[in-house]
């Protein structure tokens, strides 16, 4: 079922091309009924289109690198798609992560969220994720990726528990987000995955703040999720010895 609620809402610019000439254009998204509509003003009472995002209909979302315009992004469908700009990159990860959110029929509500206690592995050239059994069993790749398609690694300055590492066009996850049990931890991982770039690229990765907004939100009830999860976890395994 899909939710009635907006999601997510705000001023966005879209690209149209007519009659061979493409130029932007200022307009309103808004994410509800499991759907992106787009309106040319934010009180415009019908859509100028509308993309279903359940079912067969659904194309999928990435960001895009587009020549005349930053911070863009792209929403598709069977018989639609929009290429579209926002103001900020922390813009694109919170539309990105509420549309996949939508697909994925968690949105509006964290809980549903897949969150896996994992190990991470960093070689010279891949970041390899393993679901690991901790009472001796096996362990099993969840994903990986190379060094070379990771793009940022966004930060909270207010909670050094978790990082977002921000992948490139071509990788088919948009991000990760990462928690860890404290700042030490995260701080390892930050210094060997800025090593391993750093040796690829002969400059430094980039570390940005997440900022304020729905992104940030999102990634902060996330870690309180999993840090409850944790908890629970240690409580178990003190039962247990």
């Amino acid at each position: 079922a899909t939710s009635t609620a907006v999601i997510m809402e705000g001023p966005i610019t879209y690209r149209q091309t007519l009659v061979g000439m493409s130029y932007w254009k200022d307009g309103y998204a808004i994410l509800k009924n499991g759907t992106f509509f787009l309106y040319a003003q934010e009180d415009s009472e019908a859509p100028l289109v509308f993309i279903q995002l359940w079912g067969t209909h659904c194309g999928g979302c990435r960001r895009l690198k587009v020549d005349d315009h930053h911070h863009c992004f792209e929403v598709k469908s069977t018989t639609e798609s929009l290429t579209l700009s926002v103001e900020k990159e922390d813009d694109v990860m919170a539309w990105l992560q509420a549309i996949c959110e939508v697909v994925a029929g968690t949105a509006g509500n964290t809980a549903q969220a897949q969150c896996v206690q994992c190990s991470l592995v960093i070689t010279p050239t891949k970041l390899y994720c393993y679901q690991e059994d901790f009472w001796g069993g096996p362990m099993f790749l969840l994903s990986a990726c190379d060094i070379n398609e990771v793009t940022t690694v966004f930060v909270d300055e207010d909670v050094r528990t978790y990082c977002t590492v921000a992948f490139g066009l071509t990788f088919e996850s948009g991000s990760w987000l990462l928690c860890f049990d404290c700042e030490y931890e995260l701080g390892q991982f930050e210094t060997a995955l800025a090593s391993a770039w750093r040796d690829l690229f002969q400059i430094p990765l980039t570390f940005a703040p997440i900022g304020e907004g729905p992104a940030r939100e999102r990634a902060r009830d996330a870690v309180s999720l999993v840090q409850t999860r944790f908890d629970r976890s240690d409580s178990v395994t003190r039962g247990r010895s």
